[in-house]
Order: C-alpha cells, then sequence, then structure tokens
C-alpha cells in the first residue's frame, strides 16, 4: 500500500480531484489531506478538512477506464476493482507547530480538535518539546521543518 502522508489541503474540491488522479495514477492507494497549524491551538482549529466521495472518484475512473491514455496504475487499480470497491484511502491530519510546552495540551487524546483528525504530527522546535512528545503514545509523527532551519538540537559535533 502507498500513501501520500503529507498534502496540503487544495483549496477547492477540483483541485483535490485532480491531485487523487494524479496519485492514482502514480500508483498511491490513499492520501492524508494536512492541515499545518502555528501558535495557540483554540477549539477553532477543529479539522475543516473535506473529503472528496468515494464513490464519485470511482465513477469518474471507470467512465473512462477505456481510455488508450489511461495510465497503466489506473488501468490496473480499476482491474483489481481497487477503485470501483471505493478503497483509495483518505485521511485527515495536523501538522502541529510545538513551540513550547503549553501547547501540547492539544496532544490529549480527548481534546476536540485531536479527535477531529486521523493522523497528529509534531514539529518541535526545542530539544525539550521533542523529547516530550517522543515520549508520547499520541502522536503518530514527528518531523521537522528543514525549510525554516535545521533544529539545533540535531545538529551534534563529530
Amino acid at each position: 500500500m502507498f500513501l501520500d502522508l503529507n498534502y496540503e489541503i487544495p483549496e477547492t474540491e477540483l483541485d483535490q480531484r485532480e491531485i487523487i488522479s494524479g496519485l492514482i495514477g502514480l500508483g498511491y492507494d490513499g492520501v492524508a489531506w494536512t492541515q499545518t497549524f502555528k501558535g495557540a491551538i483554540t477549539p477553532n482549529n477543529v479539522s475543516k478538512i473535506k473529503l472528496v466521495d468515494n464513490e464519485s472518484i470511482s465513477a469518474e475512473f471507470s467512465s473512462f477506464s477505456q481510455s488508450p491514455f489511461l495510465s497503466t496504475n489506473v488501468s490496473v487499480a480499476l482491474k483489481r476493482g481497487k477503485l470501483t470497491q471505493n478503497r483509495f484511502s483518505q485521511m485527515t491530519r495536523a501538522n502541529f507547530h510545538i513551540n513550547d510546552a503549553s501547547q501540547l495540551g492539544v496532544l490529549n487524546p480527548s481534546h476536540i480538535v485531536f479527535q477531529s483528525f486521523d493522523l497528529i504530527s509534531v514539529i518541535p522546535h526545542t530539544e525539550q518539546i521533542f523529547q516530550q512528545v517522543c515520549e508520547s503514545k499520541n502522536i503518530d509523527i514527528i518531523t521537522f521543518d528543514f525549510a525554516l532551519a535545521q533544529p539545533e538540537f540535531l545538529i551534534r559535533p563529530l
């Protein structure tokens, strides 16, 4: 099973459908639509991600399954019944940039924001936060944003 677990949620459903089409064409079985949060987390930050209806995805691909221009991966997926059985997975993922310990409260399974996502990802900004999230059983993914800068605590002298 191939999944893209970090696709920032597009603005429109049409964009989502185009991305799904491309992912299926590349042989992916699913996607995690991602919403990123920086700063204080409030109950207003519940997931606003709308998933594309899987039946309409299957119908779309079934309607052009005979096309000679259809990618091999999509043809194989259709023949295996993968798409007609509505099995293209869509999940919701929250990326939380955590700067201080006061923001860790959102990582409690009873928190409304936590419950509104399928996957919880944390981007720790300090070594202390990194150690705390490593000990947590409630976090699915720990990642770093190297576009910002490499966290100093990951740099060790040789």
